[in-house]
Order: structure tokens, then C-alpha cells, then sequence
């Protein structure tokens, strides 16, 4: 009876999430499945909460999305970029957020990697990923439930109420753009020095029609000459971690609130000649 319960509580939630209305980025990406897109921002976080397509939209006339993700690290950005094609995504140009995230070459975002649980046996790409990150291959090719019990932060069932009952944003209404209010006390860190040994921005370098840039930090990171030694890597550089200053426009020392994420969507327009 509870292998039965297992299964009918899998297939349940599977259902649910490839099918609803996309509550987070992987359904957003799967549901852009051979669609035509112009401008494409992937990233951490730190785009997430700062890219505003809407107002790209009404001021380039260009159709874009906000693809950023919550930890997202150098290989989640090529992996991303890998799904995009797989999926058929087509677009004009795609914009990558590169950071001190760069050295982090073994870590992936758990967030996204549970995002991603719902569409294993059903894209090979997502699946090897995901079993590359994961030493329990086993139990989440074929225990019943297990990837929701183990991610039930993100895949629980409260969220399957909140889908189901629509009352949780749906992702696409915004593009991708999740904003952050108010701003919190700004704390004092270093980045680390720049490593450029790392076979994922070597990969991410060779995407067709991609350009690269930083987002804002608030003074007290001490960006340890980080961007400046990343500009000799990749050239054609935007460094625009200086762009924004204002400490009201900040929600914290990494990412800008709502006001700032504003601000910053204007300024990309001007420096990416968008």
C-alpha cells in the first residue's frame, strides 16, 4: 500500500509541475520550448533580482527574458546554455553575468538542481546533470517520491497547493525577474582572487552571439582587482559593478532592491547598446 501511495504521490506532483503554469525557472525554460527569443540575461541571483525585461521591452522593442538563478554557478551558466539549444530556444543575442561565482568550477545550485528533479526519464541532457551532481543516482532514477521527500523545501507539498491553487507568482508574468524590496545592513567582504583556469568560462566563451557583464556591488566588497583581471580574460568585458552606488538602491551588499534593479535595466540598455 505505500509503494502504491508512492507512486500515486509521484506522479501527482510530476504531473503537476511539467504541466502548470511555471512557478520557477526550469518550467520557464521548458515551457520557451521552440520559441524565438531576441535577448536572453543568465545568470546568478544578482540578475534575477536586477534585470527588468519589461522595461528592455518597452524600450528596445526586443522580446527578453531573465534567466537568472538563485546560486547559479559557472557550470550552471553552460548548462543552461546547453538546454537552451537542446530545447530548441532560438535567440538574437544572450548576455551572461559573470562574477566571483566563476571559481566555484565543482558546486552547481541546489535550488535549480531540485527544480530540475521533475523532468528526469524525459530529457537526457537534465538527466545527466543531474546525476553527475548527485551520488544518489540510484534512488532518484527509481525510488517513488524520493526526489520530492528529499527536495520538499522546493518541491513539497506546500508548493504543490500553491501552484495548483495559482496563488504562487508564476515566473512568466514577469519574465524571469524576481524583485527585492527595502534594503538590509550592508556587510563588509573581499572577493576572492580571480582564477582563470576553468574549463566552464572556456566553454560559456565559445557560445555564438554572447556577450558578458557584472552587476552592481555595493562599496563595502572589496572586489580584490576581481573584475579588472576577468576584463584580461574576456576582452569585450562589461564591468559595471561601479554602475550603481546609492546605498538606498541596495536590498543587501550583493543585490539591488526593486528601485535599484530599475536604475540598473536603464543603465544595461545605454552600456550593453541594447
Amino acid at each position: 500500500m505505500f509503494t502504491i501511495c508512492a507512486y500515486a504521490l509521484d506522479f501527482g506532483f510530476t504531473y503537476v509541475y511539467r504541466n502548470s503554469s511555471p512557478q520557477n525557472k526550469v518550467q520557464y525554460i521548458s515551457s520557451l520550448k521552440n520559441q524565438k527569443l531576441d535577448y536572453i540575461f543568465i545568470g546568478s541571483s544578482r540578475v534575477e533580482n536586477s534585470v527588468i525585461p519589461e522595461i528592455i521591452e518597452e524600450k528596445t522593442k526586443k522580446r527578453t527574458i531573465n534567466l537568472g538563478v538563485q546560486g547559479a554557478t559557472i557550470k550552471d551558466l553552460v548548462f543552461i546554455t546547453k538546454l537552451l539549444n537542446d530545447l530548441n530556444i532560438s535567440y538574437k543575442k544572450v548576455f551572461f553575468q559573470l562574477d566571483y561565482k566563476i571559481n566555484d568550477v565543482d558546486q552547481y545550485s541546489k535550488k535549480f538542481q531540485t527544480e530540475l528533479y521533475p523532468f528526469i526519464g524525459i530529457n537526457e541532457l537534465i538527466d545527466n546533470y543531474v546525476f553527475d551532481n548527485n551520488l544518489n543516482k540510484f534512488e532518484l532514477k527509481y525510488l517513488p517520491f524520493y526526489k520530492y521527500n528529499i527536495a520538499s523545501q522546493n518541491l513539497g507539498f506546500r508548493n504543490i497547493m500553491l501552484t495548483v491553487l495559482k496563488i504562487k507568482k508564476t515566473v512568466h508574468k514577469s519574465q524571469g525577474y524576481m524583485p527585492l524590496n527595502g534594503s538590509e545592513k550592508m556587510t563588509f567582504e573581499i572577493l576572492p582572487k580571480y582564477n582563470s583556469n576553468n574549463k566552464y568560462l572556456t566553454e560559456l566563451l565559445k557560445t555564438k552571439k554572447a556577450s558578458f557583464f557584472s552587476c552592481p556591488l555595493f562599496s563595502t566588497i572589496s572586489k580584490n582587482n576581481y573584475f579588472d583581471d576577468l576584463k584580461n580574460t574576456i576582452t569585450d568585458f562589461k564591468d559595471l559593478s561601479s554602475s550603481v552606488v546609492k546605498k538606498e538602491l541596495f536590498k543587501d551588499s550583493y543585490h539591488l532592491n526593486n528601485d535599484g534593479a530599475i536604475v540598473f535595466t536603464n543603465i544595461l540598455i545605454d552600456k550593453l547598446k541594447l
